[in-house]
């Protein structure tokens, strides 16, 4: 039954990867058919064929608005060079690098669809490499660099961890639920320790929250199906991560670029990792709800209020003075954006391309 399933899930998924290639003509013709269908027969497929497995979602949104990108590429003015860049990023195996160059081409196509000259990467003196963008306003160049919130180092760990987990207890034939929550990173010597811990309490006929003997776990609990021909696991992250700190290193790396000579923006993809909140958290310091107390009867009171804590995190580091503006979005650029000033930055935005610039990001 299973197999038959699986047989037919496979078939719908090549129908639709079929059909996306007829639709989405330019980025089959990047990366070729005979790559596509070479990449369906892998187990582990790039994140590109998994999005064309999809027929309605996000990611089939995202491959319509790549396809519109491609169409405002100039192809004429690419070297052999950047385009081969796009055709093996795009064909990467890394989350980072689909969504990094998709994130660019959404750009490119952003400048051209609002009439703004530009340069595609162009070499600057005192920048680290290519930079993505140079746009030109006001009689001055203004540099822009591109880049994507990616997977968190936590989430890293969370997945290395669960993946030793489950290979190490999943052979366990008894009809078992086993449901863990994840701290830290296990250390691979405590792996059999847990496997043994459990088995040894399923022997024992136990249900419910086990006691916990392991500080990377939050809890360990067991639930007996009858119908289960071995262990089925479960595992989840505690708590919720807090975001901001990733963001930051996100910028830090690519302020780290960028030329103290220029006025540079850096833009940033947040896909669905973050929001407008985790944003702002990175770039200005954590929001705090002020309250006020009163202490003696019928007092007047303040209103409730917000406010920023640590503000220095981000905006007041030396080396972050080279960026004049941060812009954040999630997926579309041509969709809702946040943007954040520097207050002091190397080089200071005129009044006039300061509303410029609010007006083409608002």
């Amino acid at each position: 039954y299973f197999y038959k399933l699986n047989t037919f899930m496979e078939l719908i998924q090549q129908q639709r990867i079929s059909e996306n290639t007829e639709k989405f003509l330019l980025i089959t013709l990047l990366v070729s058919k005979e790559w596509i269908s070479e990449q369906i027969k892998n187990i582990h497929s790039p994140p590109l064929i998994w999005m064309l497995t999809d027929n309605a979602g996000i990611s089939y949104q995202i491959l319509e608005r790549l396809e519109q990108s491609l169409h405002f590429l100039d192809f004429e003015k690419l070297t052999n060079e950047q385009l081969l860049q796009i055709r093996n990023k795009l064909k990467s195996n890394g989350k980072e690098n689909v969504f990094g160059i998709i994130s660019e081409l959404d750009i490119y196509a952003f400048l051209v669809e609002n009439s703004i000259p530009f340069e595609y990467e162009p070499i600057i003196p005192g920048h680290k490499g290519r930079v993505d963008f140079s746009i030109r306003l006001e009689n001055e160049n203004i540099l822009i660099e591109v880049t994507t919130l990616s997977q968190s180092d936590k989430d890293e760990k969370f997945d290395k961890s669960r993946t030793q987990l489950t290979e190490k207890i999943k052979g366990i034939e008894l009809p078992y639920h086993i449901s863990f929550g994840i701290k830290e990173l296990i250390p691979i010597s405590e792996i059999k320790k847990i496997k043994n811990y459990v088995y040894k309490a399923m022997l024992d006929g136990k249900e419910g929250e086990l006691l916990n003997p392991f500080p990377f776990l939050t809890k360990i609990r067991l639930k007996k199906y009858q119908d289960l021909k071995r262990v089925i696991i479960g595992t989840h992250w505690s708590g919720v991560e807090d975001l901001a700190p990733h963001i930051r290193n996100v910028l830090n790396k690519k302020t780290n670029q960028l030329s103290k000579e220029h006025k540079n923006i850096i833009i940033i993809n947040l896909l669905d990792y973050a929001d407008e909140y985790f944003f702002y958290n990175a770039i200005s310091g954590d929001e705090v709800m002020n309250f006020f107390i009163a202490l003696k009867p019928d007092a007047k009171l303040p209103e409730p209020y917000l406010s920023r804590k640590n503000k220095d995190r981000f905006l007041q580091k030396n080396f972050n003075t080279r960026v004049n503006c941060v812009v954040g979005y999630r997926y579309f650029f041509n969709s809702q954006k946040w943007i954040g000033y520097h207050p002091k930055p190397n080089k200071s935005f005129t009044d006039i391309e300061k509303q410029k610039l609010s007006d083409l990001f608002s």
